[in-house]
């Protein structure tokens, strides 16, 4: 990895900014001279250090401000704050006592201001101010909550960086924090500010960084540690590698990755079944195989970006999605709605941005996605609208085609936003998932009859089963397996087709069939795919008939 500063310098140069934001992954380390690696604000110094530049940094606990002299490290200055305090106390008469917390703080920034200006115009260089954490010294949140102490200390802030003498002096201001939105906006939205983002480390930054350790690890190890840390930072890198081996490292890489963007917010895991395993859905089994997925493996612009994945629930969604991404080798990344109870949920676009920009491959899903991109979340405020409009600026990067995929789930597809759902989005693709029927609805019969009767049933005994078996959808299916085995394995014995059936017959399933079958009605009704509908011969005789049921059902209240 080059020296960052370097590349910095030269932007700086070609933009001519005295004040500037480095954004993203600042809290990281970096490779310096000599193959040593440190922290960003220290690599700036010793940067700047090698080019005569004056070196300022306040100490965050605002009791003192030193300054070093690049290049002289016997010569510096020190402007001592509890001094300045001290002073200014012992001015003040007793009249003046109350008007003394009032007034330091603006006295303080003053000779502050006046002691930057003599430093850099004794030194005959330019003076550079490197702030780490802007974020604690110019917080963003809502004016009305800050102290006035803190308003006052923001506004001299933004008063000096946006003044003309700044602007055209030699004093430079360095920034450095995970976002902007961290800052206050007085500081932030300065016009002259230049923002400059710092992305995480790729592939071969990380392996260098790995081979860097010195650990004896095995060349085999250090490809499967850069490979399997993508999306992280080398600070994070460096934790798992001293504490966790080979066995344990997927899952400290998930433990630390739910750290970055949120831990209730998401999932992320390696699905192990895959397309073979899936029960029933026969005609939407062989689209995937035969057009979707080869579409997934070109990495240009015609690469498949996801799908709409419509159903009721309980219909199997995630289970299918999840065969998909095992046949492509590739991570799944699920986020839920508690995103948007997020307090910042424009950092958590930030880091999410970041983090899909790092890797070479992952499936994304977006849960209940009607409530991220429902028509009614398109206002101007909102952390809804904040994230949808962050998430559907991602989803048409450019960069990430036939990297990142993405699957938008949801029961009700007839609430997403027309923007969503428009030819070039994700909802060119919309395909319906519904309860197993026919051929599919047999597949399923077989394999849960199979758990008790430990054999499949003979062809007799399935015209006996199916009449018990309608209406059920694939996660019921799955239950009542799981209850068969439970009742053959307490009885010990196998399960004759009686005791199946008394079985099924017992079982009472929650009243809540007309609203999955509006579900369902909806997921066909808006598939983009004549070929994955039950019977595509008979396409517009079904889409008259599943109109007038669905509209039968709204007039009885469901909706």
């Amino acid at each position: 990895m080059p020296v960052i500063w370097n590349g910095i310098e030269s932007e700086l140069a070609a933009c001519g900014a005295n004040l500037v934001l480095l954004k993203g992954n600042v809290a990281d380390i970096y490779s310096a001279y000599g193959g040593l690696y440190m922290k960003l604000d220290d690599l700036i110094e010793s940067s700047l250090i090698s080019s005569q530049v004056l070196v300022c940094q306040p100490d965050l606990n605002l009791h003192s401000m030193v300054v070093d002299f690049a290049g002289n490290t016997d010569k510096s200055e020190k402007f001592d704050i509890v001094k300045a305090l001290d002073d200014l106390a012992n001015d003040a008469d007793a009249g003046e006592r109350n008007l003394f917390t009032l007034v330091s703080l603006q006295y303080i920034a003053e000779e502050f201001e006046r002691f930057v200006a003599s430093v850099g115009k004794s030194s005959g260089c330019s003076l550079t101010i490197v702030i780490s954490s802007p974020d604690v010294l110019f917080p963003s949140y809502i004016s009305s909550l800050q102290s006035p102490e803190d308003r006052r200390t923001i506004a001299l802030a933004a008063k000096w960086l946006s003044s003309h003498q700044f602007i055209s002096g030699n004093v430079r201001v360095v920034l450095l924090a995970e976002s902007e939105r961290l800052i206050c906006p007085s500081i932030s939205s300065i016009s002259n500010l230049h923002i400059i983002e710092l992305n995480l480390p790729d592939y071969q930054q990380r392996l260098e960084y790995i081979l860097s350790l010195n650990f004896n690890f095995s060349e085999a190890d250090c490809t499967l540690y850069a490979e399997k840390s993508a999306g992280l930072s080398l600070l994070a890198l460096d934790r798992i590698l001293r504490d966790s081996d080979v066995s344990g490292f997927s899952a400290v890489t998930q433990s630390q990755l739910k750290n970055m963007l949120g831990r209730e917010s998401l999932s992320y895991y390696f699905p192990g079944h895959k397309l073979e395993s899936i029960l029933g859905l026969h005609s939407l089994k062989f689209y995937l195989k035969n057009d979707f997925i080869p579409r997934c493996k070109r990495h240009n612009h015609i690469s498949a970006r996801g799908a709409i994945v419509a159903g009721p629930v309980g219909s199997g969604k995630n289970y299918l999605l999840d065969s998909v991404a095992a046949e492509l080798s590739a991570p799944v990344l699920s986020i839920n709605s508690s995103v948007l109870n997020l307090p910042y949920p424009e950092l958590f676009i930030e880091r999410l941005e970041r983090y899909l920009d790092a890797l070479d491959n992952i499936f994304v899903y977006i849960q209940d996605a009607d409530i991220f991109f429902a028509e009614s979340s398109g206002g101007f405020c909102g952390a809804e609208s904040i994230v949808s409009a962050g998430l559907i600026r991602i989803m048409e990067k450019a960069a990430h085609h036939g990297r990142v995929f993405w699957f938008l789930l949801t029961t009700r597809v007839d609430l997403l936003s027309l923007e969503i759902r428009r030819q070039g989005q994700i909802g060119d693709l919309i395909f319906p998932i519904i309860d197993p029927k026919g051929e599919d609805l047999h597949d399923y019969i077989s394999w849960v009859s199979e758990a008790g009767m430990k054999r499949l049933p003979h062809k007799h005994e399935m015209e006996d089963l199916r009449p018990h078996f309608h209406g059920l959808s694939a996660s019921a299916l799955v239950a009542l397996r799981d209850e068969l085995l439970a009742v053959s394995e307490i009885r010990q014995r196998n399960l004759a087709l009686s005791e199946i059936i008394e079985v099924v017959r017992d079982r009472l399933e929650p009243d809540i069939g007309n609203i999955r079958r509006y579900q369902e009605l909806q997921a066909l009704l808006n598939c983009t795919r004549k070929t994955l509908l039950p019977t595509p011969e008979r396409a517009p005789e079904q889409i008259d008939n599943w109109r007038a049921e669905l509209q039968r059902l709204e007039e009885n209240g469901y909706s």
